[in-house]
């Protein structure tokens, strides 16, 4: 019978029913405790979470221990949920240590879906904390994972996985990866995943100034003829809201641009959630700039801004400063101009997030700023293969446990350092903390 709560709660999570799920699985958790791990714990967090009780969604999973090995059960099952409410809150820190020790615990003793999901989202978290290097690194490794089990985690870990390649301007690793996450999503009729998949497509669209694409991928999940739709509607879990938003804004369909906006503030206010406040104020920023109100747009990107003072480093902020500076520049205000683009400038460049790099150029060009890549700024371009290969060999990893972690041989493990030597200038080991640096 628990296994049979257990397996309903999951159905009523992949169906969007955030009330179903909490039901379920309070009757699971009601029955005797098996001695394996189990997903009622994370399902009725989630549950909780998606229903819109976050105090209560985060008081389910509150006896979980802050960190160690994770090792039983009962230490274990919850903290992928625990990890995913961080991310929904922009905790992103905790979030990324939260959902590492879910991938490690699950890995070695527990649920190896529950693993995989945790390492996909690990890579989402550092994507919107603005750790790609990491990012790419996890969601290759999710993807490569799943691929090998076939597990119903595909969709995630292609669609995290497209994100950073698209912020690069790796459009074609980018596009396969979102293609894929699409097709997947819709194999396995998970609407979350679709949501998601659906996301990821639309961060390429918009990587490539396609705003009429971001329109067409997104458009759909406004149907109200979708339900349940209890994790679509709720802010924080899937960042689709201020992507439509903003394409509906720069193709002139500002009403609805405002209707879906106005939801959106508000789900983001009552629920109190600093990055996506940040991420509706630089909507309403653009929408009110497009109209011609600038007072009211100046207002709110420095809202905008004050949200990011008080959480913690994120990609948001450096897309708010390039809007931000856009629009002081071209309502003649450049002095402050300069300022905002200059920090997104400094990000960009960090990220080599290409595309947004060549937006930031632009406009400080208009500025009377002569700002350019350096000519020793670009690093050699690793696949993502490759940087998920040598971010493990940093951390002290043998080709064999590398190959093992990938489920892939020693000999392409081999290839893919031996390219990365070539590529870096390197050759051994060694070298490759000074070029790629520690993983956290």
């Amino acid at each position: 019978m628990r296994s049979a709560a257990e397996q309903l709660a999951w159905l009523s999570l992949i169906e969007s029913d955030g009330c179903a799920t909490v039901d379920w699985a309070y009757r699971g958790l009601a029955l005797p405790r098996a001695r394996r791990s189990t997903f009622l714990r994370d399902s009725l967090a989630l549950g909780l979470a998606f229903a819109g009780r976050p105090k209560e969604a985060r008081a389910a999973v509150a006896h979980l221990p802050a960190g160690g090995a994770h090792s039983r059960p009962e230490e274990r099952d919850g903290l992928f949920a625990r990890g995913v409410i961080n991310l929904m809150s922009g905790a992103l820190d905790t979030a990324c240590g939260d959902l590492k020790d879910a991938y490690v615990s699950h890995r070695h003793g527990g649920l190896a879906s529950t693993a995989l999901a945790a390492l996909a989202f690990l890579a989402d978290a550092e994507f919107r904390a603005g750790r790609w290097d990491d990012a790419v690194a996890h969601s290759t490794q999710a993807v490569s994972l799943a691929e090998d089990t076939r597990m119903s985690s595909l969709a995630l870990a292609h669609a995290f996985a497209a994100c950073p390649l698209a912020g690069r301007g790796l459009f074609q690793a980018a596009e396969a990866h979102a293609s894929a996450a699409v097709e997947h999503a819709r194999a396995y009729a998970d609407v979350n995943d679709a949501v998601i998949a659906a996301a990821a497509l639309a961060q390429v669209r918009a990587a490539q100034g396609d705003h009429e694409a971001v329109v067409t991928a997104l458009h759909p999940f406004l149907d109200p003829a979708i339900e349940p739709r209890d994790a679509l509607d709720e802010v924080g879990l899937v960042t689709w809201h201020a992507p439509l938003v903003e394409a509906l804004t720069r193709t002139g369909r500002t009403d609805e641009a405002d209707r879906v906006l106005r939801g959106y503030e508000s789900r983001a206010a009552e629920r109190d959630r600093w990055l996506d406040l940040a991420a509706a104020a630089r909507c309403r920023g653009l929408l009110d700039g497009v109209r011609g109100d600038t007072d009211t747009a100046e207002q709110a990107f420095r809202a905008g801004l004050e949200h990011c003072a008080r959480g913690e480093p994120c990609w948001e902020k450096a897309l708010l400063q390039l809007s931000y500076g856009t629009f002081l520049r071209r309502t003649g205000k450049r002095g402050a101009a300069v300022d905002q683009l200059e920090d997104a400038w400094a990000v960009f460049r960090r990220l080599e997030a290409a595309p947004y790099l060549d937006q930031c150029l632009t406009e400080l060009a208009a500025c009377g700023r002569r700002t350019s890549r350096p000519a020793d700024a670009a690093r050699p371009v690793l696949t993502a293969q490759e940087l998920t290969v040598a971010r493990l060999a940093v951390q002290g990893l043998t080709n064999r446990q590398i190959a093992r972690e990938l489920v892939l041989s020693v000999k392409t493990i081999e290839y893919h350092l031996g390219n990365t030597y070539a590529k870096l200038g390197i050759t051994s080991r060694m070298g490759l903390v000074s070029k790629v640096g520690p993983s956290p």
